[in-house]
């Protein structure tokens, strides 16, 4: 996991726990697909941070909370940071493959 992904998720579910109490935000990120410490430490991902951050903002956002939301947002910054520079990269492969076909 990133290390940028690895520092907002302990942000998101250590402001989640001012929130929801300790022990239930890291339950819902553990559930989320994060690797907690009982600290709540974030030591990793079990799955890709775009799907985690999804599931993440879902179950954080259930009760309607703004203050959620805002808690993610840093987060869903990262993952838009992520895919536009993903769909750069897609973008120029895409170029360079048409160019390589070029007589």
């Amino acid at each position: 996991m990133q290390k940028s992904y690895q520092k907002l998720f302990e942000d998101a579910v250590n402001e989640q726990a001012a929130v929801v109490g300790s022990e239930a935000a890291r339950d819902i990120a553990r559930r989320a697909g994060l690797i907690v410490s009982p600290s709540g430490r974030v030591t990793g991902c079990r799955e890709a941070p775009q799907l985690v951050l999804l599931r993440l903002v879902t179950a954080f956002t259930k009760t309607g909370s703004l203050r959620a939301l805002s808690i993610c947002a840093p987060l869903i910054d990262e993952a838009r940071r992520d895919l536009t520079l993903g769909k750069r990269e897609l973008n120029g492969a895409a170029e360079t493959a048409i160019c390589d076909k070029l007589p």
